[in-house]
């Protein structure tokens, strides 16, 4: 992400703030900025900063001009996208990863972060630094009243700093997720970016290296492992089972059926009830295995989608916006 101060904020009358935007931009390089510094007539203003901070302004004009960056914010208080007052607030603000549940979804976006290194390292240092959180929004439907809240709380979208992530919750391949309807058009609506993961749930995504660890005899584990092919094991409900039997899952949820159809009745009963058995808290436990998960493992469990990089694509959608 990429500032620009325009020269009008090159007053005295407005020191005190623009020394504390430039301060904020500058600390630890948190944010890419850029002063046209030939267009600034008042350039004894440049004595009242930091040393630092102007090597820092002299690296990122020297950066700006070699690469040319686009979709740049504009700082002005004449018109820009942002004016002084509102620019400070807006750097100030943490970024927001938006997700279902903040803890169990937190351990797969740290697995993310470990494992995909050179995508994620932007991402890291905002997270080391305390300007990126992992934001609960108490299930998928809570997601738009958790940003309705900090919109009302600013009255307007303009300082939201935020990325949603949430399960497709699907329990078969869709070219659309009905299920994410209203969240797709309020992010659409208010300009928020969003993933809504291609399998059903986060846990769809753990390798079968660690899901056998489990309970290697546990017949549902077994029959995940070997006798599931990929999209069925993306869409299978792994906590709770069919809930059906497969006389039902036929007449109530036919594409579902369809999507399982090749199994034998004995194994199908065997994954009807999940594996939440296997721990005390599901939820909590499960999270926990992806500390275990490697990349090639994640990798082979991506490898066979339409996008085999969405989780690579991910931590970049993110990192753009940091």
């Amino acid at each position: 992400m990429w500032f620009e101060l325009k020269k009008d904020l090159f007053s005295d009358s407005y020191l005190t703030d623009l020394r504390k935007l430039i301060d904020d931009l500058c600390y630890k390089s948190k944010y890419n900025f850029f002063i046209d510094i030939e267009q600034i007539e008042n350039d004894l203003i440049f004595d009242k900063f930091y040393k630092e901070n102007n090597e820092i302004i002299a690296r990122f004009y020297e950066m700006f001009v070699t690469t040319n960056p686009k979709d740049i914010i504009i700082i002005s208080n004449n018109d820009g996208d942002f004016n002084l007052s509102e620019a400070i607030i807006f750097i100030e603000e943490k970024f927001e990863l938006i997700l279902e549940n903040d803890m169990y979804d937190g351990e797969f976006v740290d697995c993310l972060l470990r494992e995909f290194n050179e995508k994620s390292k932007k991402i890291i240092h905002f997270k080391e630094n305390n300007w990126f959180k992992y934001q609960n929004a108490g299930g998928a439907t809570g997601v738009i009243n958790t940003i309705q809240q900090k919109i009302n709380h600013f009255g307007n979208r303009k300082f939201l700093k935020c990325f949603v992530l949430v399960d497709s919750d699907l329990d078969y391949p869709q070219s659309e997720n009905p299920k994410r309807k209203n969240l797709i058009d309020f992010c659409k609506k208010n300009n928020i970016p969003f993933h809504i993961l291609y399998k059903r749930e986060i846990e769809n995504y753990l390798s079968l290296d660690i899901f056998n660890e489990i309970n290697p005899i546990s017949l549902f584990v077994r029959i995940y492992n070997d006798k599931l092919d990929n999209n069925q094991r993306d869409f299978i409900d792994i906590e709770k089972g069919f809930r059906k039997s497969m006389k039902n899952l036929k007449i109530n949820k036919k594409e579902a059926y369809n999507l399982f159809s090749n199994l034998i009745e004995d194994d199908f009963n065997n994954l009807r009830n999940g594996i939440s058995s296997e721990f005390e808290n599901f939820k909590r436990d499960y999270a926990k295995l992806f500390k275990k998960a490697k990349r090639e493992g994640l990798l082979e469990r991506t490898n066979h989608q339409t996008n085999p990089k969405e989780l690579e694509e991910i931590l970049e959608k993110i990192t753009a916006l940091l």
